[in-house]
């Protein structure tokens, strides 16, 4: 029976280090911005998309924006997302 104790203790230990290794990973993870802005690529890097935070269409070349920049660049004719519905939850319908 020492073995299935030791056997126990052992996969008890190992599940006790993943819980602490994936609560780590939560604490170093930045938070999800509220908004983001996708840039372009090129020399002026136009701005293709509002994007809410987390969308998943949302490419790799983004930078968080605050609210009230998220709707100036939606207003300044970048296009909203359609998947994440950008415009309709910045109150631009239509």
């Amino acid at each position: 029976m020492q073995i299935l104790s030791w056997v126990r203790e052992r996969i008890a230990d190992l599940e006790r280090q993943d819980r602490e290794r994936r609560a780590g990973e939560e604490r170093r993870r930045p938070p999800v911005p509220a908004w983001v802005i996708e840039t372009g690529i090129g020399a002026d890097r136009p701005r293709p998309y509002v994007h809410v935070g987390g969308c998943h269409m949302a490419g790799c070349r983004v930078y968080p924006a605050a609210r009230e920049e998220a709707a100036a660049a939606a207003a300044d004719g970048v296009e909203a997302c359609t998947h994440c519905q950008a415009d309709t939850l910045l109150g631009r319908v239509g």
